[in-house]
């Protein structure tokens, strides 16, 4: 277990802008959590109570689709920070998160993700920016695999893999 998020060498990159304080609170409201494959760390459905600060292994972000098969949005690498619309919009998870590689991840209140945005204008910006990030991504590659043929979209998803993440040929 970290001693401090303030330490940890997986700190996701929003965290730089906080001041020491501010360091202090988020570490004092997360939970570090071990996954082994196949765990859901985020269900689908259920009331945004934590943020993730994913920092070692490998998950898969999705839509359960009730007997259509899951919806593959994207995989989730190290130093990535999940939040969802829920967060903002006192809404339901609309996607789940399942731990594909022995995983770790600080889970961390949410109250407290909303009090540092409010109290940290440049942190509240950089949020924004990671989401619209984030949602600008999905979007792209949604439209991308509605328009290809299905060896368009297998040349894309190993590309993905490729160069997002496994980065390596």
């Amino acid at each position: 277990m970290q001693k401090s998020c303030r330490d940890c060498p997986y700190q996701s990159e929003l965290y730089k802008v906080l001041t020491d304080k501010q360091m202090d609170l988020l570490n004092s409201h997360r939970i570090e959590v071990s996954y082994d494959p196949g765990e859901v760390i985020i269900k689908q459905g259920t009331t945004c109570t934590h943020v993730v600060s994913f920092f070692s292994g490998l998950a898969k972000m999705y839509i359960e689709t009730h007997g259509n098969g899951d919806l593959l949005i994207r995989l989730v690498r190290p130093q990535e920070f999940i939040s969802g619309s829920g967060l903002f919009l006192s809404e339901a998870h609309r996607f789940s998160l399942m731990a594909i590689e022995p995983s770790k991840a600080c889970l961390i209140d949410a109250s407290i993700i909303k009090q540092l945005t409010n109290k940290n204008n440049v942190f509240a910006n950089k949020m924004l920016s990671h989401m619209q990030r984030n949602m600008s991504f999905t979007l792209d590659r949604m439209l991308s695999f509605y328009l290809k043929h299905h060896s368009g979209r297998i040349a894309e998803t190993l590309l993905y893999l490729s160069e997002e993440i496994y980065r390596n040929n």
